[in-house]
């Protein structure tokens, strides 16, 4: 484990494939491990980017064959998550909040925003971004 001082470089990965999903999770899972982040938030860390990255499959329209461009950083007090991909426009801030379906659909979107302090989305010249803020606690 990291010492609290210790931030870890941004890290930036590509992903695609049919294990792109399972690939990002144990990208983000390892950088904030690497930074000492606690436990609990690891783990919240984890739902979220399988949660986003799942969507921009499911809902993004894109194919295993596109990449999907992570990065994540650190500071004493929050994680910042990137989320870059090339398929249909889809902003998970502002996704449907309506009532979810029996089999859970929308839950996980809502767990992102409940956990997020922050979330931007873009989208230009066939490019979407989704920036996301986490509070972390460290040691």
């Amino acid at each position: 484990m990291a010492t609290r001082e210790s931030i870890p470089a941004p890290l930036q990965v590509s992903l695609a494939g049919p294990t792109a999903v399972h690939d990002a999770t144990t990208a983000a899972r390892a950088f904030a491990e690497e930074g000492g982040v606690a436990d609990a938030d690891v783990a919240r860390l984890a739902v979220v980017v399988e949660e986003l990255v799942t969507n921009f499959y499911d809902h993004g329209e894109i194919s295993h064959e596109d990449e999907i461009f992570v990065e994540l950083s650190l500071t004493e007090v929050d994680l910042r998550l990137v989320i870059t991909d090339s398929g249909r426009p889809f902003d998970p801030g502002k996704a449907d909040n309506g009532d979810l379906p029996e089999r859970g659909g929308g839950a996980g979107l809502k767990l992102v925003r409940a956990w997020a302090s922050h979330i931007r989305y873009q989208s230009a010249d066939g490019s979407n971004q989704l920036v996301v803020h986490l509070p972390v606690h460290r040691g």
